[in-house]
């Protein structure tokens, strides 16, 4: 189950991946390494994000144990995870969608669990979506356990909506 973490179907899905991890990766790493130290807190991540890797592809396992043609493989529910610790920590930076369309983690991320829990369904593409969706589920359960204390930050920072003119 760990390895499927490690394998990719293609360049693209690597490439896309490994991305959204160096994208959002460096902020959640800054994130533990401020509350564990430096040498913790970067074995925290890893142990985090490792796991993950583990835990987003058990619901796909459990779905599709009788099936032996199916395979989930890639990084993506595990980058789901250390996505959604990103944005438990910053509600309301602005992502782009696609590239190019702005918006509130918080709003892409409600979007994200919409869009992965209906294609988890329903969806009959090569792509797991269920292990998408687990994968961020687990980062928030992951998060509020290892971060417990700062649950009322997390709240704050997701109440203390911003004004439109802040956001663009």
């Amino acid at each position: 189950m760990l390895s499927s973490g490690f394998l990719h179907g293609d360049s693209i899905h690597l490439l896309l991946n490994m991305y959204v991890l160096y994208i959002f990766g460096s902020a959640v790493e800054g994130a533990f390494t401020r509350e564990f130290g430096p040498a913790m807190g970067r074995i925290g991540y890893i142990l985090m994000y490792l796991s993950a890797i583990i835990f987003a592809d058990i619901p796909s396992y459990l779905k599709h144990k009788n099936n032996p043609s199916f395979a989930s493989i890639g990084a993506s529910g595990a980058v789901s995870a250390v996505l959604f610790t990103y944005i438990l920590f910053n509600p309301w930076n602005i992502l782009l969608i696609f590239f190019i369309i702005p918006c509130p983690a918080i709003l892409a991320g409600i979007g994200y669990l919409i869009y992965s829990s209906h294609a988890a369904k329903n969806s009959r593409d090569k792509i797991d979506h269920l292990a998408h969706l687990s994968g961020a589920v687990y980062g928030i359960i992951i998060t509020l356990l290892v971060f417990r204390h700062k649950i009322p930050y997390f709240m704050e920072r997701l109440l203390s909506f911003p004004n439109l003119s802040d956001l663009f």
